[in-house]
């Protein structure tokens, strides 16, 4: 009997359901409490072993004396309703091969994870995301007087202290006329602002894209996906490549 439990157990059985099945095949016909007895289960565990049994088709009761008496069905029903579940997990399994491109894009690595902030609390959720990253670089585009009209340079001070202590180095585009001396750890270049103008910034670190705005209330948008972060990372080295450079020049806000 052992190699029968251990057999139905590997074909989807509970344990108690392997015990109920094989006493009651050979028991030949009994009630469930007889049936239990010899299972070596409750009461309890016999009559949910039987519904769950007789579902499948694999056992069955008459009425003998007002009392139901229970049989297993025969061996070979067992083997033609694995036969059954067999070729409906083998429809499964052409349906999941199938949908495959549609589960992968599924995957948290496949499909970017979105948050987003608003408010007061959005620039805080930014730098706590970026130093709880594990970044050891932020990448930075940005406007400066579009920062400044929404958020103070002293304002700033405490976030610049954190990546100092985090060991966060930055490497900034910075669009602005305003002069200011950039961190230690910030290597800088500029956009003339008489060639551009926009109100943003992005930050790139990690596996995130960081995507701020400053017109009103501020609000941040925190994207995790390694694919984008990689594509944000070509586009501003694009940029770094094709920016200005000069001493003393303008530094940025988030990141100095």
């Amino acid at each position: 009997m052992p190699h029968w439990n251990q057999l139905l157990r590997s074909l989807d059985f509970s344990e108690s359901e392997a015990a109920f099945y094989l006493a009651a095949l050979e028991a030949g016909s009994a009630s469930a409490q007889e049936l239990a007895k010899k299972a070596g289960v409750s009461r309890v565990t016999a009559y949910a072993a039987i519904e769950s049994l007789t579902k499948r088709g694999l056992m069955s009761a008459v009425i003998k004396s007002k009392r139901a008496l229970w049989s297993a069905e025969s061996p070979e029903r067992l083997i033609s309703f694995f036969r059954s579940q067999l070729a409906e997990r083998q429809t499964t399994l052409q349906e999941l091969e199938s949908s495959l491109g549609e589960l992968l894009l599924l995957r948290r690595g496949e499909r970017p994870f979105i948050r987003v902030f608003e408010g007061n609390e959005a620039v805080n959720a930014f730098y706590d995301d970026l130093i709880s990253s594990g970044a050891d670089l932020m990448l930075e585009i940005g406007n400066l007087e579009a920062i400044q009209g929404v958020i103070p340079l002293t304002a700033l001070k405490p976030y610049k202290k954190r990546l100092d202590k985090a060991g966060i180095k930055v490497k900034a585009i910075y669009l602005t006329t305003k002069d200011f001396t950039p961190r230690p750890t910030t290597e800088l270049r500029y956009l003339p602002s008489k060639l551009f103008s926009f109100n943003g910034d992005i930050a790139t670190y990690k596996n995130r894209v960081a995507l701020l705005t400053f017109r009103g209330k501020v609000v941040v948008v925190l994207i995790e996906s390694e694919e984008l972060a990689e594509t944000a990372r070509a586009f501003f080295q694009l940029a770094w490549d094709s920016a200005i450079f000069e001493k003393g020049s303008p530094s940025t806000t988030l990141g100095n």
